[in-house]
């Protein structure tokens, strides 16, 4: 093997090509996160700025009213006045995915506290979003840590503003934010602009807390209308006029500005449109008509042509409208257009960015439909994207082509940025991207089943994945790719290759793929490289090459310096399983904790939970069982984004934590929460695992039938795998099987085995080498062979030794202490043995009275509650109302209830009562509490 160590970055860099690389922060999250810029013509309207004020301290403002009625000039007005940290968020149609959507909400949060909302942005970027309520407990924690932020004074709310809801039509996200202003965050007032007819909003408004702003009070005075047409208007009106235009807009802002434009355009008030009340559709189209048909036929053509885009620039503009059409004249264009104040509004006063008017902009794309074939306004559309594309803006070019409906398209755009958005472990995004197209489509693109493929891997489906990988190898197989295209696909198809053999455990063939995808990966896909690396270092160490595998990461760590994402920390996610393999605790301890701090620095849940297990793994194999509970418990606390197999791994491993200290009603309570789990993935292979564990753990709670009656239906196919995890299906049989103690049992124990024993030593896996030789000590000795009992396990002992593995001996129970107590009185060196005993519990024993001196504090339910939830949970107990446990905390009663409801989300339960008993039951309070 060490002959076949290489260096793959000259060939990398050799094959490197030039990709769109997502724009961060992106075109839209820098501009929708802009506060439009008022218009000239602007009327300040105090009265209602003071209507506002007098609503800061409540959860939430709605300002309702219909198109046109001046509600975002309104926000931005009194925005000027506040004091209050604020921010602001425009929406439109394409944030109708709640991914999405919540992106851009963290986003604007962030323009006031820059580092909010870590756990809810880590969570979103999962394969697949958790449900609508794990979001929204993430949520409110993430904004519960803003309550006590030195730039947010004592006792206030800042201000988010969300304007233009109505346009998003995805149920999950009024649903979000009914649950957010259900248990609304003391922190946080939050403003909704908003069109009256969304439906959706109704068990928002249904809220006796909230403050709102009606159409009728935006609705212009007569003084205010008055002093509107007199500034905004180029020829005197007088009295008569003005009662006539009154009397026709009802004081509508849209109206009257619509009124003031056909004024400036014609010199005069048109006679017809005198007699039209503007709240007939009508009267808006002529309106429209008559400013449109004073305005220039080019620009009348840029302004219906660019009706597609949310957000315009020059550049951007010229390339949609495509026919030769200059940058410098289509900038100029919108600069007279905003100064004229035709419905046309900058977003900064520093960067040639606009809008248009959400009514004008209707009323623009009605003309479009109109005037434009379909597939002329797919062209208009496939111009954006392209545009978007050119200037590496991902979620904008995709949405353009996808609302082009040219699929094609929009699967090469998808193509173009999959890579940067990986790298990113933006996987949510990703998955979204390919609903929006045919399952047709993606099965005839290599470069989208192969993200495909990426998704299958992530959800630890390997069996579909290795389907999906035949079928997509016999694809390019059939027509190959043109170069470097087919050479950077392969690199991937060969890299997911390796993945699947390591799990396999086929060192060699993990070793060849991983190495095939080096030499061809380019540098811009840093997370395919990133995952060869470490399956090359793994297939390295399980050739018996602890050096090459090392050295391997240490190259890889070199190329690390070029990226900022989870490049590094998932290389040290492979040193980790290698002290793991080598059972050398210290070193996992250190490279864990490493782990740990980098991943925090770069907020990636799913690469931290890993390090999180492999740290809890050490612990518990130390008997450092108060610090294992809290590093599982991490993990199960933050699961979105976490590979399956590692949340049920960690939920495996704070049960046997509870079970080692002799907490079985604790330990069997969390089986029951990991059941449901199981349950919910829907995975086979995890459903598997799950009965394999719970088997294991009835036996060493003494339930012998049940775990008799898993053994007699277990699996008994042999297949080789790897065991990088806490726990291994195959060795529980042979647990069982041992215990069971008839000649037929242990026949077939020592066959098992005997064959894990081949499989740990030719993948060099000392960790659970040490496992497979302790059960044959136990075989030998059940048996009635004394001498190989002892000699076996001496073995055991020795390999075990410097590493300090501990837990491996105690969980076999007293049949174990019995055999470790007559090996050390026969052994030279029965200090470490002595050591192992000391483990062995005489009688049940609480977790800390084990982990810790006499005198430690009692564990607290840290593994599922946060210390706040724990504090509300007994106080609960005590039969409190919410009122009186929010005064006795020093929180809102809205606070408490939040507590609560997370409580009993936790628990799986639907009152106070049930929280109370299954609190008991998991131990969590004290059985005297009932």
């Amino acid at each position: 093997p060490k002959s076949e160590r290489a260096t793959f970055q000259t060939a990398s860099e050799k094959h490197d090509q030039a990709m769109p690389v997502a724009t961060e922060p992106s075109f839209l999250i820098r501009t929708k996160l802009k506060r439009p810029l008022v218009p000239g013509d602007l009327l300040p309207r105090p009265r209602l700025c003071a209507r506002l004020d007098d609503d800061l301290d409540r959860p939430l403002t709605f300002v309702s009213a219909p198109a046109g009625f001046g509600k975002t000039t309104l926000l931005v007005e009194w925005l000027k006045g506040v004091a209050r940290p604020s921010a602001w968020l425009s929406l439109d149609e394409r944030d109708s995915d709640l991914a999405g959507f919540l992106n851009y909400f963290v986003a604007a949060i962030r323009t006031i506290f820059p580092h909010a909302g870590a756990n809810t942005l880590a969570l979103i970027q999962a394969p697949q979003l958790p449900s609508v309520q794990d979001i929204i407990a993430c949520l409110l924690s993430d904004l519960d840590d803003l309550n006590e932020h030195p730039d947010l004074p004592a006792g206030q709310r800042f201000i988010l503003i969300l304007d233009d809801l109505h346009l998003v039509r995805e149920p999950t996200v009024y649903e979000l934010l009914d649950g957010l202003l259900t248990n609304a965050p003391d922190c946080l007032h939050l403003v909704l602009s908003t069109r009256p007819e969304s439906a959706m909003l109704i068990t928002l408004e249904a809220s006796g807390e909230n403050g709102r702003v009606p159409a009728e009070a935006l609705r212009f005075t007569s003084q205010e209308m008055a002093t509107f047409m007199r500034q905004a208007v180029t020829i005197p009106l007088d009295r008569e006029t003005l009662d006539g235009i009154e009397r026709r807009t009802e004081g509508w802002a849209a109206g009257l500005r619509l009124t003031a434009v056909s004024i400036n355009a014609t010199g005069s008030v048109a006679p017809r449109a005198s007699e039209l009340p503007l709240a007939d559709q009508f009267a808006i189209d002529f309106l429209m008509h008559e400013v449109l048909d004073h305005i220039p036929p080019p620009t009348v053509e840029f302004l219906v042509r660019t009706s597609i885009l949310d957000r315009l620039t020059g550049e951007l503009c010229a390339a949609v409208i495509g026919d030769g059409a200059a940058t410098a004249d289509a900038g100029e264009t919108l600069q007279w257009l905003a100064a004229t104040n035709l419905f046309t509004e900058s977003l900064d006063s520093d960067a040639p960015w606009f809008r248009y008017h959400h009514l004008f902009q209707q009323l623009l794309r009605q003309q479009l439909n109109r005037q434009y074939s379909t597939q002329e306004i797919t062209q208009f559309h496939a111009r954006a994207s392209r545009w978007f594309t050119r200037h590496g803006f991902a979620d904008e070019a995709v949405a353009h082509a996808i609302e082009s409906g040219d699929h094609d398209l929009a699967a090469q755009t998808i193509e173009a940025f999959r890579h940067s958005a990986m790298n990113q472990e933006r996987w949510a995004q990703l998955e979204a991207w390919l609903r929006h197209l045919p399952r047709e489509i993606v099965a005839q693109r290599p470069g989208l089943m192969t993200l495909h493929c990426w998704l299958l891997h992530l959800r630890f489906q390997l069996s579909e994945l290795s389907q999906s990988l035949d079928a997509l190898q016999a694809m390019i197989d059939q027509t190959p790719l043109p170069q470097p295209t087919g050479q950077h696909l392969q690199s991937e198809i060969d890299t997911l290759r390796s993945r699947v053999c390591f799990w396999q455990a086929d060192a060699q063939s993990t070793l060849t793929f991983a190495q095939r995808g080096l030499a061809t990966a380019p540098l811009t896909y840093a997370f395919v490289r990133a995952n060869a690396w470490s399956q090359y270092a793994a297939a390295l160490h399980m050739q018996g090459d602890s050096d090459g595998a090392d050295q391997a990461v240490q190259q890889g760590l070199r190329e690390a310096k070029r990226y900022s994402n989870s490049f590094k920390t998932l290389l040290l996610l492979t040193l980790c399983y290698v002290h793991w393999c080598d059972a050398d605790l210290e070193k996992l301890v250190l490279t864990s904790q490493r782990a740990i701090e980098l991943g925090g620095e770069e907020r990636l849940t799913g690469t931290l939970a890993r390090a999180h297990h492999y740290l809890g793994c050490a612990y518990y194999q130390r008997n450092q069982l108060q610090d294992a509970a809290g590093e599982f418990g991490h993990v199960l606390k933050h699961p979105h984004g976490v590979h399956a197999l590692v949340i049920a791994q960690s939920g495996f491993g704070l049960v046997a934590t509870h079970q080692a200290a002799g907490a079985d009603v604790r330990a069997g309570a969390l089986v029951m929460l990991g059941k449901a789990h199981a349950l919910r993935l829907n995975n086979p292979v995890m459903l598997a695992l799950d009965d394999a564990f719970n088997a294991q753990l009835a036996l060493r709670q003494g339930r012998r039938a049940e775990a008799t009656l898993w053994a007699a239906s277990a699996d008994r196919s042999g297949r080789q795998t790897s065991m990088p995890t806490f726990f291994v299906p195959d060795l529980a049989l042979a647990e069982v099987l041992v215990n069971e103690a008839t000649p037929a049992s242990l026949a077939e124990a020592s066959e098992l085995l005997a064959r894990l024993h081949t499989s740990v030593t030719t993948t060099h896996n000392r960790r659970f080498l040490i496992d497979v030789l302790a059960l044959q000590a136990l075989v030998c000795d059940t048996r009635g062979d004394q001498e190989a009992a002892l000699a076996t396990l001496e073995r055991a002992v020795s390999l075990a030794q410097p590493g300090g593995v501990l837990r491996v001996f105690t969980d076999l129970g007293p049949a174990m202490g019995n055999l470790l107590a007559r090996l050390s009185r026969q052994t030279a060196n029965p200090g470490f043995i002595a050591r192992i005993l000391q483990t062995f519990p005489s009688q049940p024993a609480d977790l800390v009275a084990v982990a810790k001196p006499p005198g430690a504090a009692r564990l607290t339910s840290n593994d599922l509650l946060t210390k706040r939830e724990m504090e509300v949970l007994e106080l609960l107990a005590e039969w409190l109302r919410s009122k009186e446990i929010g005064e006795l905390l020093g929180i809102s009663d809205r606070t408490v209830k939040r507590h609560i409801a997370n409580i009993y989300h936790k628990l799986d339960v639907n009152n106070g009562r049930q929280a109370v008993a299954t609190a008991i039951d998991l131990g969590l309070l004290p059985s005297e509490t009932a």
